[in-house]
């Protein structure tokens, strides 16, 4: 009996997969990641592009404060060098709508990729990479090289072609090029660094008073923002010294974060002698 159990073979040989639990989500796939990345430092950088053309006013393509160029070397850093067809797209999208045509535009493009490209590379190989920010030398590196080195090739290209394409007086190449350059360094200085320590550095939730105060000081500071440098109630600020308006804001934040900083630094009641 035990010889015919032997020769019988089982009718269906086949295994049947393990099930997934049902709470459990399957990971997407890398593909999907990478395209998700793209689009979303693309329509960052669009939006950001949008809102600092707002402070230009020696060339319609050049602005004292450029915050995607902090976004894109931020983005390379953290995310990897193959992000940069966000970069191309994103420059080539707002200058296209901005004032330029498609050649122009491509050209601006090409110039802001390279910076961002060539900026990265530059911090990973001197500077640290992503932790640029955790030595006092990887901070210098990074400010020569990545933010007043690499700076200068978006400039170049920008200020080039928009003489090229007609759209700026070759006289005015020297200003164009330096205002150009500097609000690329600033955003280089001040947005790259804000992206890098908040990505490296663990994140904690913040308790509810705290966050309800961090959003009461940042509306205030953009209503601040609009009535000193926007329209908002311009007729009405002409003969008012509205930029000490900030003063009220400052001083909230200076004396709510010493005040946490007293309770954080206040000893611990010690326990009575005698153990336990």
């Amino acid at each position: 009996m035990t010889e015919d159990l032997a020769l019988e073979a089982p009718a269906d040989d086949k295994t049947v997969p393990p099930r997934e639990p049902a709470g459990e989500l399957r990971r997407p796939s890398p593909g999907f990641v990478h395209v998700a990345q793209l689009v979303g430092v693309t329509l960052i950088y669009v939006v950001a592009g949008k809102l600092g053309l707002k402070l230009a006013f020696v060339n319609a393509s050049a602005t004292v404060v450029w915050p995607p160029t902090g976004i894109a070397l931020a983005a390379l850093l953290i995310l990897g060098s193959r992000i940069w067809p966000a970069v191309f797209v994103g420059a080539f999208v707002v200058n296209l709508f901005t004032a330029g045509s498609v050649v122009t535009s491509v050209g601006i493009a090409i110039g802001n990729t390279l910076e961002a490209v060539v900026g990265a590379h530059l911090a990973r190989k001197f500077a640290g990479g992503r932790h640029a920010f955790q030595r006092a030398w990887d901070v210098f590196a990074f400010t020569v090289l990545a933010g007043l080195g690499s700076t200068t090739l978006s400039a170049t290209c920008g200020v080039i072609t928009l003489g090229l394409g007609g759209l700026a007086r070759w006289a005015d190449f020297g200003a164009i090029w330096l205002i150009w350059w500097l609000g690329d360094a600033t955003g280089a200085l001040i947005v790259t660094p804000l992206l890098l320590l908040w990505s490296v550095r663990p994140r904690t939730l913040w308790p509810w008073p705290r966050m309800v105060e961090a959003a009461a000081l940042f509306s205030g500071l953009l209503l601040v923002g609009l009535v000193v440098f926007g329209q908002l109630f311009q007729t009405m600020n002409q003969h008012y010294p509205v930029e000490y308006a900030c003063i009220p804001i400052l001083v909230w934040h200076s004396v709510s974060g010493r005040a946490r900083q007293r309770r954080a630094s206040r000893p611990c009641p010690e326990s009575p002698s005698g153990g336990r």
